[in-house]
């Protein structure tokens, strides 16, 4: 009966605001010993049990957003701790802006975001179950200031007309809904749906969806399917007897037995050429095709 009492209590407690302002200070302060930059987040609603969610997420570095949200909404289950899995139900950012740079150094802003904490090899024996991921509606910016500072300087060619500008880039309408799955010795990912717009070129990705499997000994994509305006691909893949984790050169690769299925119902080559860093003036029509092929990566044969 005590323990009931007090587990009733400890419940209630987690509702009020004074503990959702304790956590909120928590998760700054712990946020402050985890990246180079500012956290700043909204007033935490809900409770400790069954989520929480604020109205409001920044991430700043330098005075600039990497990342800023109007909503964040988490749900988790705190009894699988005692199995040691974290297990979020659902994690959920609406309509956030990302912004990915390189600055003229040659350093990508995420590379400096964390905290380095030194260097640990061993494995940890916790499971890390994400059952649902949403992105919302975002808006993702990437800018490589070196590249384009060496494109000024005449040292790099710019890109052709109507072709998709890697370093300066702007999707909008940007929505991701994954699960993911980390453990000690496999890590897999399954992407529902994935979508965005490009204005600069216009370009749209209607869908994309997959599973995605790494193994110690084994990389699989399966059921991967990619769905434009023009064009609907088809690709399932595996590559076995090579952990991608410990890669030192690429003639670790050439032994390695592969199986690879590749189908396309229809290509808009025109598509094609907007991610081509050259222009190709003879991809200017449609095809299908049907390829299957296996072997090694260093010797592969087609079948008929």
């Amino acid at each position: 009966v005590i323990v009931l009492f007090l587990a009733i209590a400890v419940a209630g407690f987690t509702q009020t605001k004074t503990f959702r302002s304790y956590l909120r200070n928590l998760v700054l302060e712990e946020a402050r010993g985890a990246f180079n930059g500012i956290l700043e987040l909204g007033p935490l609603e809900g409770n400790l049990v069954t989520g929480i969610h604020t109205g409001e997420l920044r991430l700043r570095q330098n005075g600039v957003d990497v990342l800023a949200a109007d909503r964040l909404e988490a749900r988790y289950d705190l009894w699988a701790l005692l199995t040691k899995r974290i297990s979020l139900r659902r994690v959920t950012l609406v309509r956030p802006r990302i912004f990915l740079w390189r600055s003229e150094s040659g350093r990508w802003n995420l590379e400096q975001l964390l905290q380095s904490k030194g260097s640990d090899s061993s494995s940890s024996p916790w499971l890390i179950d994400l059952r649902n991921a949403e992105l919302l509606d975002a808006t993702v910016r990437v800018v490589d200031s070196l590249e384009l500072r060496q494109r000024a300087e005449g040292l790099v060619e710019d890109p052709p007309v109507n072709a998709i500008d890697y370093s300066n880039l702007r999707l909008h309408s940007f929505t991701l809904r994954a699960a993911t799955t980390i453990g000690k010795d496999r890590t897999s990912v399954s992407v529902r749906f994935l979508g965005f717009q490009s204005r600069l070129p216009d370009f749209t990705l209607e869908n994309l969806s997959g599973d995605f499997t790494l193994l110690r000994d084994e990389t699989s994509v399966k059921n991967l399917v990619v769905r434009t305006k023009g064009s609907q691909l088809k690709l399932s893949a595996t590559l076995r007897n090579l952990d991608l984790t410990a890669i030192k050169g690429l003639r670790q690769f050439e032994k390695a037995p592969v199986e690879l299925t590749l189908s396309a119902d229809r290509l808009d080559c025109g598509e094609l050429k907007q991610f081509l860093p050259k222009p190709l003036a003879f991809l200017d029509k449609s095809m299908a095709f049907d390829l299957r092929t296996k072997g090694t990566f260093g010797r592969l044969s087609v079948d008929d």
